[in-house]
């Protein structure tokens, strides 16, 4: 899996494996490698994302309410 940047790059759907690293220095221990599976799901509709919600911007100026896609 390509790394762009900060992010990683998606091109098809399955299962990958990111490990973390974080190395250390004069002040910190190297700290332990841990393995993480991630899993990218093929979405081939248009599934609602959420239910009635209400959403507070920052700064807020009061809140929004929201309701699911059917």
């Amino acid at each position: 899996m390509p790394i762009k940047g900060q992010w990683p790059q998606f091109h098809k759907h399955g299962v990958v494996m990111i490990t973390a690293h974080q190395s250390g220095n004069s002040n910190y221990e190297e700290a332990e490698s841990i393995p993480r599976e991630l899993v990218v799901q093929l979405v081939t509709a248009i599934e609602p994302i959420f239910e009635a919600n209400d959403i507070y911007p920052n700064p807020t100026g009061g809140s929004y309410n929201t309701y699911a896609i059917s």
